[in-house]
């Protein structure tokens, strides 16, 4: 992915990650009885992996859309600019 293209790792915490996926039943993963444990885990797991192929990361929270595009867009070109 890294070779030809920008990844961005959109980040946020358990408590926007609940906040955002409470009432999603397409999410098998999270369908238990406590799904923030899960959150956690998966995270726990996940986390390194997605910031060793990032080039960046930005945490998402309790932003905008808009807030959150414009970091990435002010970002891209420091990221992509030759080493």
């Amino acid at each position: 992915m890294r070779r030809n293209s920008v990844v961005v790792y959109l980040s946020a915490d358990v408590d926007h990650l609940l906040e955002r996926t409470a009432k999603d039943t397409k999410r098998p993963l999270l369908q238990t009885d406590n799904p923030r444990e899960r959150m956690q885990e998966l995270l726990a797991f996940r986390e390194p992996l997605y910031q060793e192929v990032a080039d960046f990361m930005v945490n998402t929270g309790n932003r905008t859309v808009k807030a959150v595009i414009k970091e990435i867009l002010a970002q891209i070109p420091i990221k992509c600019s030759p080493h």
